[in-house]
């Protein structure tokens, strides 16, 4: 919801405050190759001065944790989905990752056909051969139709796979009422991003 965002917003431009402050030492802690104890220091000291404003921002804005760790999942989902719209002509993830496979499935069927008609028309002119050539056909033949079966195989393993494919894109699929309103709010979203704070719940 639009009014739940706008307060996720007001909570991340708090803790981007702290983080902002911060950003030059956290920028030069992540390029030592080897810390010390003074980075740890510091580190754990930036830690819980941005889980104090944000302890804090939330209780302002009357928002839990697990609604604010909520939204910035849905969030995710959402620049992802928009950028997939956007160079796909408007499909949702799923439907990309689905139609991928279906191109390659038919592709193998495409291959599978071609095969089988080129050994069409070498039994029609088989007749012409010394037995010596009807020998080595028999053999190409034969090798043929493994790899056809392989190629059947293939086309059907590609079809299960797509299916399974979409059915597993879903997850990462973000209604399009949310992906209208992460572009509409775009430009602050992106603004408030603090890389990497996320994964250590902030």
């Amino acid at each position: 919801q639009e009014d739940r965002l706008v307060k996720f917003l007001g909570v991340r431009k708090r803790m981007f405050t702290v983080y902002e402050k911060h950003k030059d030492e956290l920028d030069a802690m992540s390029k030592k190759k080897q810390g010390d104890i003074g980075d740890l220091t510091t580190g754990i000291g930036v830690f819980n001065e941005l889980r104090s404003t944000q302890a804090q921002a939330l209780a302002d804005v009357e928002m839990s944790e697990a609604e604010y760790a909520f939204l910035v999942q849905e969030i995710y989902k959402s620049m992802m989905g928009s950028a997939v719209a956007e160079e796909s002509g408007g499909k949702s993830v799923s439907q990309v990752a689905g139609e991928t496979y279906d191109a390659a499935a038919d592709s193998v069927a495409k291959a599978r056909q071609a095969a089988e008609q080129a050994d069409a028309q070498a039994q029609k002119g088989e007749g012409n051969l010394t037995p010596e050539q009807r020998k080595m056909l028999a053999d190409t033949r034969d090798a043929a139709r493994k790899t056809m079966e392989d190629l059947q195989k293939g086309t059907g393993d590609l079809q299960k796979q797509a299916s399974q494919m979409r059915e597993n894109a879903r997850a990462l699929d973000a209604p399009p009422a949310n992906i209208a309103l992460y572009r509409k709010y775009e430009t602050e979203i992106k603004k408030y991003a603090m890389g990497g704070l996320e994964w250590m719940g902030l």
